[in-house]
């Protein structure tokens, strides 16, 4: 799935130095993020009282797959789903900046999607409810495993995948309890948004301002110091 999104969507076909395109395009300050991390900063501008420390973000779109292309152009919708973590406060990026990359547990070579997704079920994800249930289930089974090992209390659900939000929001709930050791039930609160066009884009402004009101920081798994606070708010005004 990775391969032939990277292909169909961003015509990227090998390696792409980006730092150094943007380096030599722009003189103010960039900053990149990746956009399921985007949402996360979304809830986290959105909630500035009493918000949850812990909380998952998924982002859940319509995507060509790549598949079924002809001259070079797949017309065959598909879903792809990003997934970002916010633990103690934190958006989780991991040591190589690649926490939150999804793929179901239950996906095989040759399904064309994240999903246990069949090519023949493929065409009737957005017009078979019982084929877009299915995939709505199977991504709670994955979630439910993270919400209950990491005591996580949100999962908030962005995105054009959202054609049902109450159905949805019953099958994660459900999903999750099912998963749970114990007869209690499980706290965790399911949020579906309903700001699926612009949460991207309110999340990239909420970390940008995050990184001008912060000290500066070493990044997980890299020594560079990225310029923060004052310092990329300089940078900013010289440009």
């Amino acid at each position: 799935m990775a391969t032939h999104y990277i292909k169909e969507q961003l015509n990227v076909q090998e390696p792409y130095h980006l730092y150094d395109f943007v380096a030599g395009e722009y003189s103010f300050p960039v900053v990149i993020e990746n956009d399921a991390n985007c949402c996360c900063w979304n809830v986290i501008m959105r909630k500035k009282r009493d918000r949850e420390r812990n909380f998952l973000c998924l982002l859940t779109e319509m995507r060509r797959t790549g598949w079924g292309a002809e001259a070079e152009i797949s017309q065959l919708k598909g879903v792809a789903v990003g997934l970002g973590m916010v633990i103690k406060d934190s958006v989780l990026h991991g040591d190589k900046f690649s926490a939150g990359e999804f793929q179901s547990v239950f996906k095989r070579a040759e399904n064309p999607t994240q999903f246990e997704l069949s090519l023949e079920e493929l065409p009737h994800l957005y017009s078979n409810p019982a084929v877009w249930e299915k995939v709505v289930r199977e991504l709670a089974r994955n979630i439910a495993l993270l919400v209950n090992s990491l005591n996580i209390s949100m999962v908030n659900v962005f995105g054009t995948f959202i054609l049902d939000g109450p159905k949805m929001k019953e099958i994660i709930r459900a999903e999750i309890q099912a998963n749970w050791l114990y007869d209690s039930t499980v706290d965790c609160a399911i949020e579906i948004s309903d700001s699926s066009k612009e949460a991207v884009a309110v999340g990239a402004a909420g970390f940008f301002l995050n990184r001008v009101f912060s000290l500066p920081d070493i990044w997980e798994g890299n020594d560079t110091i990225y310029p923060e606070g004052i310092e990329l708010l300089r940078k900013a005004l010289r440009a």
